[in-house]
């Protein structure tokens, strides 16, 4: 589909930091299928992006920023990563109380929202709250150990993967916890090695297009003990 072409087209350019050249992609998206969420919110990202790297130009910026999450939150209100997204420019925009308000829509609806603890948490202490903000902080800083531990793990287990069975379980895994990235990197690579595997395709397809609200995340419910039964795992 055309319109995916050139998202993903803004996407790469965006992390290239060639950021007219993204806008110009997105409005083309745009014109082609207006009011499409994602491609709202990339355009939003582009301008955050340019705003940090322009400081000079960063209230400009993060205003068109802004509208574009605005008309993203008209289309769906409820979706955490634009709440999320409209928090950060809020804060930068030196709203904190309206970022509060924002990125507490997104801890009621997800508590375990990644990478929401520290910068909520440094914020309510700036507004007053400072027992709970320190609580947040705390948990974020935990779930970022946890994560990194979870990334070590996944690591090691990575290099040691011949058997394609077993890397198979570990992008099962990975797609099932929420953890798309490494899952997508993990489909992709025995996709590789087995070009017509049915499940590979589709769970690539799922990883790339699941919504933006089930966007990746830290889950806690499983412990790395399951990592350990793969390490040993004989298939």
């Amino acid at each position: 589909e055309f319109r995916r072409v050139l998202f993903r087209s803004a996407q790469n350019l965006t992390l290239q930091h060639r950021f007219e050249e993204a806008e110009a992609r997105l409005l083309e998206a745009e014109q082609v299928a207006p009011n499409t969420p994602q491609i709202l919110q990339q355009h939003a990202f582009v301008f955050q992006e340019r705003a940090r790297l322009l400081p000079g130009q960063a209230p400009i910026l993060l205003e068109q920023a802004k509208k574009m999450v605005d008309r993203y939150l008209q289309i769906n209100p409820e979706n955490t990563g634009a709440q999320f997204l409209q928090g950060q420019i809020l804060r930068d925009l030196g709203d904190n109380v309206g970022a509060k308000q924002m990125w507490e829509r997104v801890y009621k609806h997800d508590p375990h929202y990644a990478g929401l603890h520290i910068p909520l948490g440094q914020l309510l202490i700036r507004l007053g709250e400072r027992e709970r903000g320190q609580s947040l902080m705390k948990e974020g800083r935990r779930r970022t150990e946890e994560d990194d531990e979870f990334n070590k793990r996944i690591n090691q287990l990575s290099a040691d993967y011949p058997n394609p069975e077993r890397r198979r379980l570990l992008a099962r895994w990975c797609s099932q916890q929420g953890r798309l990235s490494r899952g997508l990197l993990e489909w992709r690579l025995l996709l590789e090695k087995f070009p017509q595997d049915k499940e590979a395709q589709e769970q690539i397809t799922i990883c790339i297009l699941r919504p933006l609200a089930n966007q990746e995340r830290t889950i806690h419910s499983v412990p790395f003990s399951y990592l350990g039964e793969l390490v040993v795992l004989n298939v």
